[in-house]
């Protein structure tokens, strides 16, 4: 978890997040934000199926994420298994 801030620097902070978030919603079609919501998704049960936080970002996870999801009934596969461990389909 990153360090917190001072309480005025944790007041931008959160000033500049809804700030943001109002901008995003004003400014993005439905369907864009549904989309980003459903790729946000997908991401959150491949780090569940992987055992991974969702912060864990690198090239690896997110190709094996990418592959995870293009897989042909990618919502009903088991769990990720790393190809270091023996899938036969890696990730």
């Amino acid at each position: 978890m990153p360090a917190r801030f001072d309480p005025a620097t944790e007041a931008r902070l959160t000033r500049l997040d809804h700030e943001a978030t109002a901008h995003v919603e004003a400014n993005r079609p439905e369907r864009t934000r549904t989309g980003y919501a459903a790729d946000w998704n997908a991401w959150l049960r491949f780090c569940a199926d992987a055992d991974l936080p969702p912060t864990a970002v690198r090239s690896g996870t997110a190709a094996c994420a990418s592959a995870h999801r293009s897989a042909p009934g990618f919502r009903r596969r088991a769990p990720c298994t790393p190809w270091s461990e023996g899938s036969p389909r890696g990730c």
